[in-house]
This record gives C-alpha cells, structure tokens and sequence, in this order.
C-alpha cells in the first residue's frame, strides 16, 4: 500500500487514475479478509486470526488496517489462539535446526517436533508437529 500512495499524486493522470482503481481493488480484498474473519471469529479463532492480522499488515496506517485493532486484541487472548502462536514460534525452531542439523541428530529433531505436538496437541501446528515428527522417526 505504501507504495502506491505516491503514485495517486502521479503528474501523469493516467498513472494517477490506474494507481486509484488498483487501491480500490486491493481495499476491497481486504475489505473481504476482515468479512470473512468476522464470520468465522466465534468457530475459527485462528482462522480468523490469521485474517484479521493480514488486513492490519496490509493496511497499516489505514483505517481498514486500524478498524481490526479490536477484534485482534480480543482474539490474541483466545486459548487456540495462543496456542497457535506459540505452536508457529517452536515449529520455527524446528525448521531452522533442520536445515542445520546433521544426519545423526535427525532425532533429536524428531524429539522436538513432538514436545511441540505434545505441548499444543490441538493447534494445526501442533497437529503438523506430530506429522513431521513421525516422518523424521520413519
């Protein structure tokens, strides 16, 4: 977005006018992130986490992107919310030791995959843990 506000002042009209219907398009599928993540905030809180925090990075600044504030805040206090996050910071360790890791540490790769299965057995990520923590045992 920031990129393209300089360009709605563009001396060139056309330019001006492309860059203003290129925003409008670009709200508008934000506009859809932050309806779907209203939708869905009671039966998908991590779902609609995910939305709702790509409309705030998209649109920072905006008052499309300052309108999720709330939702966001509430949701951040969601136990699978929480989880979630939690489950992604560790799954990222994970896949930084795997690219580091040698052949003979393949398990105690494998052991940390599955502490984050064990820690978060409900998140996705969690879930996704236990998968590749099983393939790395195989």
């Amino acid at each position: 977005m920031w990129l393209l506000k300089p360009m709605l002042r563009d001396h060139d009209k056309a330019v001006a006018a492309d860059a203003q219907k290129l925003l409008a398009d670009v709200k508008a599928e934000g506009e859809k992130w932050k309806d779907e993540a209203e939708k869905i905030a009671d039966d998908k809180p991590v779902e609609a986490f995910v939305l709702y925090s790509r409309v705030a990075e998209a649109f920072t600044g905006d008052e499309l992107g300052k309108s999720v504030a709330a939702p966001l805040k509430k949701l951040r206090t969601n136990k699978a919310v929480k989880d979630e996050m939690g489950a992604r910071q560790m799954f990222a360790q994970v896949t930084m030791a795997m690219s580091k890791a040698k052949p003979e540490q393949k398990a105690r790769v494998a052991q940390f995959a599955e502490s984050i299965a064990k820690k978060y057995p409900e998140a996705p990520t969690g879930i996704k843990a236990a998968a590749l923590a099983e393939e790395l045992k195989g």
